[in-house]
Formats: structure tokens, C-alpha cells, sequence
């Protein structure tokens, strides 16, 4: 196979490629450009010879288009692909502006011949990144998912009881890349249920622990909560420490060194709702006092974020701790720690999900799910940076991956049977060719 080089246009959510035009037959001059330190795009100089008009004015066109998604934010995205005559897979880059500049032959020898020389000049990501997504294999207590045959199952909590266990994380081994590497995260319900505010973290650590179920208080029985018990806690008018976690207890190896300085959104399972005028306050040893956060009445809230560790001083105290106030009784079940150096925050309409349904999360075209029984797919709203992979070439482990949702029509439950199987895809990244 010759070398292929190609621009065209990738709509629909990267299902569809048109518009394609065939450069490899007409570079007659190109060295690839590297990016510097903090480059985001760069510009690149093709040299053309004998381009048909017809595919000189295809050229012009896709890069119209390019500059108007980058004016207005919307529109299809423009890519230059190669594809390399050796044994590895086709890599392309967005392209966000440029022009055709003619030579100087193209008002005379060019024109009579109807073929055209000039130079394509384009502005394009910094990077090359692989052109077709893969999907990655992922692992929980449940085993290690395969690609195109079985998914990894995440449930709404992490108890690790039942059948599959229930856990809310996947891991994901290192991988080979250059800078962060963009996931996609598919999400399949196993059964009808509604999810409207789901929020996914994930972090380059596999020891890090990022559950913590209430221990202290009040030892109450339900089926309904993580572990088959949740915690009571009589509250009163002053602050009153409810539940402490030691997290070098809780980690492996014994120490905080692998929540790698991030912060992390501290999501709290209640379970029942909290009664009016509750107020809750988080501590991460002596360096940091939160806010102190009213909480409303659903029972899944995002207290504080939190950076552990809190300090640089290499002393310092490794204990989590959750206070309240106000009347009546707060009934805790669990807390999640969700990394937010790469997250996303998606809030999904009043729609139940069906089987057959998914949720797609990505960095390029936001979030989106399918609803399988009008054959729609439908944008929704996406906070946050997206989810990436920053590879470490094994460094420093594997990379976690936790998901939570709340539940119920209202957005306001947090039923922990609920499950999905999980699909994780990527697409690595060059710096040159």
C-alpha cells in the first residue's frame, strides 16, 4: 500500500465520513511540522501539483467549513488523515482553518492543462490521533471485560455483594500515547430505570480508596443500602463530628500518596432524606475546613471538593471527617470521592432508560444518549473537562474510573441495584509522524 494522505469531513458523532478528498497523489512537498511546549494548533505547508479544479474546489470547501466551526462553534469537523505505507493504523487531525494559496503558473500553463499547483496551508491540532477509536478492556471485581464480546458491569455503589458484584469503578491498564488521550464512555442500562444526574471521574491510581461506608453512628438494617446497613446520627444545633475515615487505612499501600495531590468531589449517599435545615462540613486532617454546606432533601449530594492530601507537610493528619447540624436524625450511608482532574457531569432529562438504550460521554461531541425506541439520538447537557487517560507508560498503575448516578424521575433517589455495562474507547496520540 502507498502512503494516503486525505481531508474530509466527520459528522454524526464520528458514525460518517464524506467529502472525501484524495491528496496522495498530488503532495509534491511536505515536512511535518512538530509541536512546541503548549502548543495547541499548529500550521502546516503542503506543497500540491496537478490538482484537478474539481478537487481544488472540494478543498476550498472543507476548509470554509473548518473556519466556521471554529467562528461559531458548530457545524461538521474538518480532518487530515495519514495513512502510512508500514504496519500500523491511520491517524488524522482536526483541521480549524486554512487556505489554498495558487502558484504562480495558474493563471497560464496550469489553467490550459486544467490541472493547478499551489500550496495548502492549514491550521490543525497539535496532535495526530488515531483515526478509528478502540475499545479498551476493563476490570473490576467482576473480571477483566473483552473488547467486542462481554462488557465490564458498574452498579451504584461499591459493597461488592451479589451477583454480578456490585462496584462503581472500572480499572484501565496503561496505554501507549503522547499527552492525554480522549475517552469515550458508553453507558448501557441492564434494566428500565431513570439516571439524571450522572458523574463520571477518573484517576491515573488503582489504590486509592475511593469508597468510604459510614461506620459510626446509629447500626440500622436495610436492604436498600450499600452493604445491607446504613448509619443514624441524632443531630443537634452545634457541629458534631458523625463519621471519621482514616484513609491510610483505607489505601494501598498505606499512605495518601495515591490520590496523587487531587481533588476530589465528595458525592455522599443518604439514606433517607436529610431533614430540613441540616448542615453538613467535611475536614481532611488538620489542613483543610470546608464550607459549611446546607443540604437539601435528595439522597445523593455533592458536599465539598476536597484535595488530598490536604498539605505538603509529609506529617500530616490522614483522617476524612464528615460533621452535621441541625434536628432530627441525618441517616448516612456511604461517601464517593470522585477525581475531578478529569470528569464529567452529565444531566439526563426525565426519560426512562431502557434496554437498549445508551448514554454516550464524550470530549468531542459532549454527551448523548439513544433512545432505542424512536431511534433518536439526543444532545444533553455536560459539565466539566471530559474524561481522559494520561499515560504514564506504567509508572504509576493502572487508572481508575468511578461512575454515580442519581435515580428516580425527580433526580432526587439514589437506588443502588441499578447497573450498566460499561464500554471504554480511546484513540492515542501522535506529536509527528
Amino acid at each position: 500500500m502507498a502512503n494516503v494522505f486525505k481531508l474530509y469531513i466527520v459528522e454524526n458523532y464520528a458514525t460518517s465520513i464524506s467529502g472525501e478528498v484524495d491528496l496522495s497523489a498530488y503532495i509534491e512537498k511536505w515536512t511535518p511540522v512538530a509541536p512546541s511546549a503548549g502548543d495547541t494548533t499548529l500550521i502546516e505547508s503542503i506543497d500540491l501539483v496537478n490538482v484537478t479544479l474539481a478537487d481544488w474546489e472540494k478543498l476550498e470547501n472543507l476548509l470554509s467549513l473548518a473556519r466556521l466551526r471554529s467562528e461559531t462553534g458548530f457545524g461538521v469537523q474538518i480532518y487530515f488523515e495519514y495513512d502510512l505505507d508500514v504496519s500500523r493504523s491511520a491517524y488524522h487531525s482536526e483541521i480549524f482553518d486554512g487556505q489554498m494559496v495558487t502558484g504562480e503558473n495558474n493563471l497560464g500553463s496550469d489553467i490550459a492543462n486544467a490541472k493547478y499547483n499551489g500550496t495548502l496551508i492549514i491550521k490543525r491540532a497539535a496532535y495526530w490521533e488515531l483515526k478509528t477509536e478502540v475499545e479498551l478492556a476493563t476490570t473490576n471485581a467482576n473480571g477483566t471485560s473483552t473488547p467486542g464480546t462481554n462488557a465490564s458491569v458498574i452498579t451504584n455503589c461499591n459493597d461488592g455483594t451479589g451477583t454480578p458484584k456490585r462496584n462503581n469503578y472500572i480499572e484501565l491498564n496503561d496505554y501507549v500515547s503522547v499527552g492525554p488521550g480522549t475517552l469515550g464512555v458508553r453507558l448501557e442500562p441492564k434494566a428500565a430505570f431513570y439516571a439524571r444526574k450522572i458523574i463520571i471521574g477518573i484517576l491515573n491510581s488503582d489504590t486509592f480508596a475511593h469508597n468510604l461506608e459510614a461506620a459510626d453512628g446509629s447500626s440500622q438494617s436495610s436492604a436498600a443500602s450499600s452493604g445491607g446497613t446504613f448509619f443514624r446520627h441524632a443531630l443537634n444545633t452545634s457541629m458534631t463530628l458523625l463519621e471519621s475515615w482514616d484513609l491510610t487505612a483505607e489505601s494501598t499501600p498505606s499512605d495518601v500518596t495515591s490520590y496523587r495531590n487531587c481533588s476530589f468531589m465528595v458525592v455522599a449517599r443518604f439514606a433517607a432524606a436529610p431533614p430540613t435545615d441540616t448542615y453538613a462540613q467535611v475536614t481532611m486532617g488538620g489542613e483543610y475546613i470546608g464550607p459549611v454546606v446546607k443540604l437539601n432533601t435528595n439522597l445523593m449530594q455533592v458536599i465539598d471538593i476536597v484535595r488530598i492530601p490536604a498539605g505538603a507537610d509529609k506529617t500530616y493528619d490522614p483522617n476524612f471527617k464528615l460533621y452535621a447540624k441541625g434536628s432530627g436524625n441525618l441517616d448516612v450511608d456511604f461517601i464517593t470521592l470522585l477525581p475531578t482532574e478529569s470528569y464529567a457531569i452529565v444531566e439526563m432529562p426525565a426519560t426512562e432508560l431502557g434496554v437498549g438504550d445508551f448514554i454516550a460521554v464524550t470530549q468531542k461531541y459532549g454527551a448523548y444518549f439513544l433512545d432505542a425506541t424512536t431511534s433518536t439520538i439526543r444532545q444533553v447537557p455536560m459539565s466539566g473537562p471530559g474524561i481522559f487517560l494520561r499515560p504514564d507508560n506504567g509508572m504509576l498503575g493502572d487508572s481508575r474510573l468511578i461512575v454515580v448516578w442519581s435515580t428516580g424521575s425527580a433526580g432526587d433517589g439514589w437506588t443502588i441495584t441499578n447497573s450498566f455495562d460499561i464500554y471504554i474507547y480511546h484513540q492515542a496520540r501522535l506529536w509527528t509522524i
